[in-house]
């Protein structure tokens, strides 16, 4: 039973094979795929294409060759192939020759252009000369013109002009053009090439030569032989003439004497004198005698210093003969006087004046003393005299002369060189020595600007240096109004130029020493006026920065103070309205608001429990509106008191730079002595 249904299930799967597999045949259709080629046609081959049924069965169809594809045409070089299988369609053409190259063009091919034979190209003949071209032996085309003459030197009177090529002549020799017809000296010459034509004939001498006549050329009348000229004999004398040696002429007469005075001699102090002579000025022959006179002996004057005296040593004069003619001098040594108080204050008035300054209305404004320094008005004082002057004058022997210019400045010596229109002044006499300790000086100038006056004193130290400056230091008193003035010695020559007074002091009074007046450099002179229009602007401009800063800082100040006193006054309203708020805020509920909460009884429960809900929401409401407020004012109170002390801070910072400009605009004031 096990078998045959095992065998009955075999033969049901086998007759389902069979008939799935025979289904096109029993139902009488193929279901094809796809075309599919089996074999690609070509240019001259078919080709196939196959489609397949899953039953087995297929389909197979013929593609027909595709035939060729031509390339590029053939051409005379080339040939055509298929553009496909490469295959030769047509060959080659081959050229189509065209005209025969000749010298100058080739062979071309009529259907491609292309050269084939190259052009052949010239064959020279005979190279080209002066007269005949260079021509090609194919086409007797001309290759080189003809070269032309090269012409060589030009044509003369005797030579012609040749080619320098071919030697050909080019133009005939000229021939001679003659000169001027030939004479005694002189050849006939070719005009054009100054070659000879005939030599000169020569001269025909005439009668000889003698003293006074010359030997002529009987043709040309020319001097052949010029007069001899006299043999002369003996020289003339006062006496005798002179004769010719040869004709016996006479030559020169005699001369006779001629006078001569000789001069008489002055005596000397060492030497005798002589009357006035006379003598012959050709043979010297005494014609009238000189006589002596006695020497004189000499007579010297009062001396010249050689070396000046000081008071350390002697000094040297020389003496010398007041006879101009002698000359005659000796040195001996002498000492040097020394002058009393009347003797130097009467010889100091006359160099030595008082200065007055002026500003711009003409008012005073300082005075002091001014030392002149030459004959022609330099005149020396302090710098500290004259600076911020608008004019100044200088009154010398109660005469005034405006200043006109000032030649020098220098502050830091604190001395000026100003110009006076003047001339024969006496200037002062400046000490070249060494100024010794011990040393008897008066210190004169001008005591309050008033009279000429004095002080007398000793010499301290005789060169002390201050801020790298020689300075004489001296008990001479400097009285106001000295400053500028002149420290004089016992022999009456000044050694310094007052510079410094110490009030309430002792031995503290110190002058410039002279040697420090050649140390001062001169500038281009100016003015007191252009010196001070220069200085006002100078101290405007600077004064004018020095503001322009302060405005900026005060600005600056100005601006924070502004702020701050903002934030105080804010700050100040809001504890006021802080304050004003707690003042009205009540604990009490009020009734308005214990009405709002009844109105919603339902809410609580009952219009009691409504009030009793109203009045604690109100007394958080109060208690966190005070602790707010408070916190406000607090908080207001505590940036108050900042502000407040920035305010004062700012407050203090701008006196601080009232205070500072102020001094600086003294200081500054100070510098360029501006009184304002």
């Amino acid at each position: 039973m096990k078998i045959t249904k095992k065998l009955y299930l075999l033969c049901v799967a086998l007759l389902c094979s069979m008939i799935f597999l025979n289904s096109c045949a029993l139902f009488h259709e193929h279901k094809f795929s796809e075309w599919e080629i089996t074999k690609e046609a070509t240019c001259t081959a078919n080709g196939e294409k196959k489609k397949a049924c899953k039953c087995g069965e297929a389909e197979i169809k013929i593609i027909k060759a595709t035939g060729h594809v031509p390339g590029a045409e053939a051409t005379c070089t080339s040939a055509q192939f298929c553009t496909v299988c490469n295959k030769k369609l047509v060959s080659t053409l081959g050229h189509q020759a065209g005209a025969e190259a000749t010298c100058t063009t080739a062979q071309i091919c009529t259907v491609c252009n292309e050269e084939l034979v190259s052009a052949l190209g010239h064959q020279a003949g005979a190279e080209a000369t002066c007269t005949t071209a260079q021509i090609c032996t194919v086409c007797n085309e001309e290759l080189v013109g003809a070269l032309g003459h090269q012409a060589g030197a030009e044509a003369t009177c005797t030579t012609a002009q040749i080619c320098t090529v071919c030697n050909e002549e080019l133009a005939s020799a000229l021939g001679h053009q003659a000169g001027t017809k030939v004479t005694c000296t002189t050849a006939q010459i070719c005009a054009v090439c100054n070659e000879k034509l005939a030599s000169a004939l020569g001269h025909q001498a005439g009668a000889k030569a003698t003293c006074t006549t010359a030997q002529i050329c009987t043709v040309c009348n020319e001097e052949l032989v010029g007069a001899l000229g006299h043999q002369a004999g003996a020289e003339a004398t006062c006496t005798t003439a002179q004769i010719c040696m040869v004709c016996n002429e006479e030559l020169v007469s005699a001369f006779g004497h001629q006078e001569m005075i000789d001069a008489s001699v002055d005596p000397t102090c060492d030497s005798i004198g002589l009357t006035e002579g006379a003598h012959c000025e050709r043979c010297l022959t005494v014609l009238v005698a000189q006589r002596e006179i006695p020497s004189l002996g000499h007579l010297y004057n009062e001396g010249e210093v050689i070396t000046e005296a000081t008071c350390m040593q002697l000094g040297v004069k020389k003496f010398t003969c007041s006879i101009v003619s002698c000359g005659h001098s000796y040195t001996e040594s002498y000492a040097l006087s020394t002058y009393g108080v009347t003797e130097i204050l009467s010889a100091s008035a006359q160099y030595t004046g008082k200065i007055t300054a002026y500003d711009p209305n003409g008012t005073e404004r300082s005075f002091g003393t001014g030392v002149l320094l030459s004959s022609d008005g330099k005149i020396i004082t302090n710098y500290h005299v004259i600076e911020g002057a608008y004019s100044a004058d200088i009154t010398i022997n109660n005469v005034k002369y405006p200043i006109i210019s000032v030649l020098a400045c220098d502050a830091k010596r604190d001395l000026a060189i100003l110009k006076i229109s003047a001339a024969d002044l006496i200037s002062a006499p400046i000490c070249k020595k060494p100024v010794g300790i011990g040393e008897t000086v008066y210190a004169v100038g001008f005591s309050q600007g008033l009279t000429i006056t004095y002080s007398k004193g000793i010499v301290i130290d005789g060169k002390r240096t201050l801020n790298g400056f020689s300075y004489v230091q001296h008990d001479a008193s400097l009285m106001k109004g000295f400053l500028g003035g002149p420290l004089i010695n016992a022999y009456g020559e000044v050694v310094g130029i007052h510079a410094q007074r110490i009030d309430n002091s002792q031995n503290l009074d110190f002058s410039i020493l002279v040697e420090e007046l050649g140390r001062i450099e001169y500038g281009t002179p100016s003015t007191l006026r252009e010196l001070y229009e220069r200085k006002i602007r100078a101290y405007r401009e600077e004064l004018e920065s020095l503001t322009s800063e302060y405005n900026k800082n005060v600005s600056e100040l100005q601006t924070e103070i502004a702020v701050c006193q903002t934030n105080i006054e804010t700050c100040r309203q809001m504890i006021d309205h802080a304050k004003m708020q707690l003042r009205d805020l009540s604990p009490d509920c009020p009734q308005w608001f214990i009405q709002q909460y009844i109105n919603q009884w339902q809410l609580y429960g009952s219009t009691v429990t409504a009030e009793q809900a109203a009045r604690s929401e109100w007394t958080q409401e109060y208690d966190s509106q005070r602790s707010l407020l408070n916190q406000t004012i607090s908080m207001n109170q505590t940036a108050l008191e900042g502000y407040q002390a920035d305010l004062s801070r700012y407050e203090s910072q701008m006196d601080d730079f009232n205070v500072k400009y102020s001094e600086a605009v003294k200081a500054l004031q100070a510098k360029y002595a501006i009184e304002e």
